[in-house]
């Protein structure tokens, strides 16, 4: 599929009114996040949702450190693409009503020091409810799928996603790089439960170079001339 029609396929899909699921896949390194970051900031404001949220799983270990990251890089449309700031995550926090929460602990410690210590499991359990019960409506991307920690499964990951769509009103797009994942992983036993349909990203070697280079200069002209004739389309290694 050539970069226009990918680029169409993802407008689209960041513009419908119904909750959706889709992947975004293609081999490793030929710049499916770095095309996705750019039709975001390009075409946020034809995007059906008011929140925006990117999410990499790489390093997360569990269901709630999902829940978690995507409540705390949701960001308004208007500043999608951008890194998520300190203040931006404050003002997600500053959303949490935590008054009962507080009456509540300032009860139970009433009772001595035997019922602090089970109580801050459950405190923390509280949050976390808050954070997905606030979750909602938003365009979510998650990348880094195949660097999920091991703490966290395809089908903890997918019957999130499903639950967003379905009860949250989200539309979410998985990023995957082709041949990550093992035959027997569980992402192909319930993917089509979950996806809408897929979007491949090929890029060709033009397309590639077009991504990373501007033409200014005898040495770019020359560097795009020799990675179209090498047949490199890895925007990972025309970068560096």
């Amino acid at each position: 599929m050539s970069i226009a029609k990918v680029e169409k396929a993802l407008c689209s899909f960041a513009a419908q009114k119904t909750g959706t699921a889709i992947v975004l896949k293609g081999e490793w390194g030929t710049g499916k996040t770095h095309f996705w970051s750019r039709v975001v900031k390009s075409s946020f404001t034809s995007f059906s949702r008011p929140k925006y949220s990117y999410v990499s799983l790489f390093g997360l270990n569990s269901l709630n450190d999902l829940k978690r990251s995507i409540f705390e890089n949701t960001v308004e449309c208007a500043k999608a693409g951008e890194l998520v700031s300190k203040e931006s995550v404050f003002d997600n926090l500053k959303k949490l009503d935590l008054s009962d929460a507080t009456t509540g602990l300032r009860k139970i410690l009433k009772f001595g020091k035997e019922a602090k210590v089970p109580f801050v499991g459950s405190f923390g359990g509280v949050i976390d409810s808050i954070q997905y019960a606030l979750t909602g409506d938003t365009i979510i991307c998650i990348d880094d799928f195949e660097r999920r920690g091991s703490g966290l499964s395809s089908r903890d990951v997918l019957g999130l996603i499903s639950r967003l769509v379905d009860s949250k009103n989200c539309s979410i797009i998985l990023i995957l790089n082709d041949g990550s994942l093992d035959k027997g992983d569980e992402f192909f036993s319930f993917s089509e439960k979950v996806f809408d349909y897929e979007v491949t990203f090929a890029p060709s070697e033009q397309e590639s170079v077009n991504l990373v280079f501007d033409t200014t200069g005898e040495n770019r002209k020359s560097a795009i001339e020799n990675a179209v004739k090498l047949k490199i389309n890895n925007i990972r290694l025309l970068k560096k």
